[in-house]
């Protein structure tokens, strides 16, 4: 009865830790704020991704997605309503791309979607959706922000001399400024 019990009180205890411990890796790649990823699980990612297609010849593209003026909400509303805003913006986005997409916090505002067996062509029309589910609906899903929020984006692909993550992050990197001084609330792709 004794062994009985003993071997019923390890189980519980084995499964108690594995549930611990699950909770651990999830907290590891989770960012604590908006529920998506966190920077260092996305460029793991965007490694393997650019990797995997190097190797196989599949299209893969990438966006650097960047809330418009988020400075003045944090400056103006203070730093909880930007925090309800980024909330907001990463259940849109959550909604509003694919499922195999891979999204992720890359820094303060700015995210890293990843959109694997896609050409750039189709990531970008991807993002303008992204864009204009902000842009109508991102106010209405943040109580008190008072205010429109847009985004924009800098869209990169491999090929035509991107053979590595740098690359094509710098490639985005500069699509996106592109977009910011174009106005903002707009998607741009990379120039090759």
């Amino acid at each position: 009865l004794m062994l009985g019990i003993f071997h019923l009180l390890m189980r519980s205890f084995r499964l108690k830790l594995e549930k611990a411990r699950s909770q651990l890796r999830e907290a590891a790649v989770t960012d604590a704020l908006t529920g998506l990823h966190n920077r260092k699980y996305v460029l793991a990612r965007l490694d393997e991704a650019v990797a995997e297609a190097k190797r196989s010849g599949a299209a893969f593209s990438c966006a650097i997605i960047d809330a418009d003026d988020f400075k003045r909400i944090n400056d103006e509303l203070g730093h909880q309503m930007g925090d309800a805003a980024l909330v907001s913006l990463a259940a849109v986005m959550k909604e509003t791309l694919r499922p195999y997409d891979v999204v992720g916090r890359y820094g303060g505002e700015e995210f890293l979607i990843l959109f694997p067996s896609s050409p750039l062509g189709a990531a970008l029309a991807a993002c303008e959706r992204l864009r204009l589910a902000v842009e109508s609906g991102l106010e209405a899903r943040t109580p008190g922000l008072g205010r429109r929020l847009t985004i924009s984006a800098g869209l990169a692909s491999l090929g035509g001399g991107v053979d590595s993550t740098l690359t094509i992050l710098e490639r985005a990197d500069s699509a996106l400024y592109r977009a910011k001084a174009a106005g903002k609330n707009r998607c741009e792709t990379e120039r090759r």
